[in-house]
Order: C-alpha cells, then sequence, then structure tokens
C-alpha cells in the first residue's frame, strides 16, 4: 500500500518480477462510485471520473515524481472519443498547478471481423509534442487492447520521424490485463528506439476481466 485513507487508495500491484511495467491500483470515493452505480451517467460520470484521478494525482506527488516534471516536456495524448471522459489535461494542471503541457488526439474507430476487433479510421492525428523530451499520459478503457496497441504504434513511429525523445509513459485506465501485455510490448519498443525511463499503468479501482 503507497497510500490509503477513505478518500483515496493506492496500492502496489505485485506477483510478476519480471514485467518493467510499473503497475498499480487507485481507488477513490469517486471512482468507486461510477464502477458500483450504473445510474451515474453523462457529465456526471465524466467529472467523477476525472475527479478521481485528479484527487490520486495530488496524492501520488511524493511517490511518482510527476509534480517535478517540466509541464511543457508532457503531452496528454487522447484516443477518440473515449479518451476525452478522462480529462486528464484539466485533471494535471488542478493536481500540479501545470499550464503549458500539450495535448495530442488519434482518432480509433473499430470493426469487428469474426471474433477479433480491427481499426478502420485512425487517419485524423493531431500530434503535438514537446521539443525533445515527451512524458505522455493517456487515459483509456482497455477492453481487447486494439485501440492501444493501434496508437502506441502510431505514437512510436511519429516520434521516430520527428526525432523526439519518449521519457516516461503513464496509463490510467478503467481496464484488463491486456493493458499490461501491451505496454510491456511497447515498454520494449520504447526502450530500444529512444532514452527511456518508466511505464507506469494506473488500474481504477481494479485489474478486470474482460467477459
Amino acid at each position: 500500500i503507497k497510500h490509503k485513507t477513505p478518500e483515496v487508495s493506492i496500492y502496489k500491484m505485485g506477483g510478476d518480477s519480471k514485467t518493467r511495467v510499473r503497475r498499480y491500483v487507485i481507488s477513490t470515493a469517486d471512482t468507486r462510485d461510477i464502477c458500483n452505480k450504473p445510474e451515474i451517467m453523462g457529465a456526471q460520470f465524466k467529472n467523477r471520473l476525472s475527479g478521481g484521478i485528479m484527487k490520486a494525482l495530488k496524492k501520488m506527488d511524493g511517490d511518482f515524481g510527476f509534480s517535478k516534471l517540466r509541464d511543457k516536456d508532457i503531452c496528454v495524448l487522447h484516443f477518440l472519443r473515449g479518451g476525452l471522459a478522462f480529462n486528464l489535461y484539466d485533471s494535471i494542471s488542478e493536481a500540479y498547478g501545470f499550464n503549458r503541457h500539450m495535448a495530442s488526439f488519434i482518432t480509433s474507430q473499430r470493426y469487428k471481423r469474426g471474433a477479433n476487433w480491427h481499426i478502420k479510421f485512425d487517419q485524423y492525428r493531431k500530434l503535438s509534442l514537446p521539443e525533445k523530451d515527451v512524458n505522455f499520459f493517456l487515459g483509456d478503457v482497455v477492453a481487447t487492447g486494439t485501440t492501444l496497441e493501434n496508437g502506441l504504434d502510431i505514437l512510436v513511429q511519429n516520434c521516430k520521424k520527428q526525432k523526439k525523445n519518449v521519457r516516461n509513459f503513464t496509463l490510467f485506465t478503467i481496464g484488463s490485463g491486456r493493458a499490461e501485455e501491451i505496454l510491456e510490448k511497447y515498454d520494449a519498443a520504447f526502450r530500444k528506439n529512444f532514452n527511456y525511463s518508466n511505464t507506469w499503468l494506473f488500474y481504477i479501482e481494479g485489474k478486470f476481466t474482460m467477459p
């Protein structure tokens, strides 16, 4: 346990000593509500999700060092449209007072063929990246992981092309174990291609099974 109060708890996950992905579970009063009360929807859902993440970010200050990053070296990544619900851009600003962090957007429209999901539209890409070192933050629901894997592949190729250095990657997710499988793959890709430090994964309320 890294931190535990009724308002915010942060738990470090164990069980796999081989992974380089730094995995945690965060639990907040706001996110417990949205995971257990299906009548919370619309703007209330978005506000509680982003509010819970913001409160968790504040509690991470001493242990994770996010507040010590330069705000102009941060890029908040959005996979459209689901990533907008996390509102990470504003949550980071409210938690740490950052004002110059950037936002990037990639579309991800899926279709199903047989038992598998595929991407059919990801051509809209608005990538605003820091001058050199990039610390990515992403909020997204991860079920099959199709969107996450496709988006990270686009990210690696574009950062190489633009000669940007990826320093850290942080994901907040309501999601399944596919999140860490994919992050493990791209942690290796980041380390191969960039002067890379950390992959952070924060499961919101738990690591879920995808039925």
